[in-house]
């Protein structure tokens, strides 16, 4: 959803908001036919309705990135695509792992937090270890909260 967000600030940027428009409309056709069907599938609910989020994200995305590199004859590198989604999955898995393994015993935020900080902490590493994020990048970043 971020990359999605992202690049449909490129394509504006790019003086083509008409294609960011409609991707995004396309993306949304997906959305309500994802939602429609997926959650008359027995047993798959709300989770029907999360994988049509995430396929509508991920078609509006690819959409957005096609022309982005159509228009400037630049796309994003492969290495960089895969270690971000692989940097992203392991986030997911340690922060779902860490909050079920934590005591939610309590109305405590402390669990979540936890939790959050610790995925964090993951998808820096994951990013770095497979090059989605360089150190001079993540250098640059700390240097703009200064």
């Amino acid at each position: 959803m971020y990359l999605q967000q992202t690049s449909t600030g490129i394509l504006q940027g790019l003086g083509r908001p008409d294609l960011s428009t409609r991707h995004s409309l396309l993306g949304a056709g997906v959305l309500l036919a994802g939602v429609y069907w997926l959650t008359a599938l027995p047993g798959a609910g709300l989770r029907g309705a999360a994988v049509a989020v995430v396929l509508s994200a991920l078609t509006g995305c690819c959409l957005n990135l096609r022309s982005i590199a159509r228009l400037t004859g630049s796309s994003l590198p492969a290495r960089a695509a895969l270690g971000a989604i692989a940097a992203g999955m392991a986030m997911g898995a340690t922060a779902l792992w860490a909050y079920r393994a934590l005591d939610r015993s309590s109305s405590s935020l402390s669990p979540l937090l936890a939790a959050l900080l610790l995925a964090t902490v993951v998808y820096l590493l994951a990013a770095l270890a497979t090059g989605a994020l360089s150190c001079q990048d993540l250098a640059r970043f700390l240097r703009q909260g200064e």
